[in-house]
């Protein structure tokens, strides 16, 4: 894991964390489209120089104010929604509680239980990744 996070991030380069708590993950409700909004997961695109869990942290920090994420594992990686993306993911752990912190992107941050994903996620194709963390085991954070 620690090759990947270690890596540079490009300008088509993302990282998100997917924030596991019990058999919940974090989502966000996010309105890319107005009127059209889609459940997302913390995280983002990296700023030059930045590793990938340099970006991964600080694009946590902005979009929920947490400053003590654990990453537990990396899940993996799959092109991102736009042409050219490719986008990393880890399972995260943290005991503080989101904040939106960024309204004008997001509406709302809610614990989603893993068995009952909602039907407009940002990439239905993140059902996989999710489905890889729903059969792992991490621990709560420190």
């Amino acid at each position: 894991m620690q090759d990947v996070l270690s890596t540079k991030m490009t300008s088509t380069d993302a990282a998100i964390a997917f924030i596991k708590r019990g058999n919940t993950v974090l989502m966000g409700l996010r309105e890319y489209r107005k009127g059209q909004p889609v459940w997302t997961y913390p995280g983002g695109r990296g700023e030059p120089g930045e590793t990938v869990q340099e970006a991964l942290v600080r694009e946590v920090f902005e979009e929920i104010g947490v400053t003590d994420l654990s990453i537990a594992s990396y899940l993996g990686e799959k092109p991102g929604v736009k042409q050219g993306d490719r986008v990393y993911f880890f399972q995260c752990v943290t005991n503080q509680q989101p904040t939106v912190k960024e309204p004008e992107k997001f509406l709302e941050w809610r614990w989603v239980d893993l068995q009952d994903l909602p039907s407009n996620l940002i990439d239905p194709g993140d059902k996989a990744m999710l489905a890889k963390m729903r059969a792992s085991t991490v621990a709560p954070a420190p």
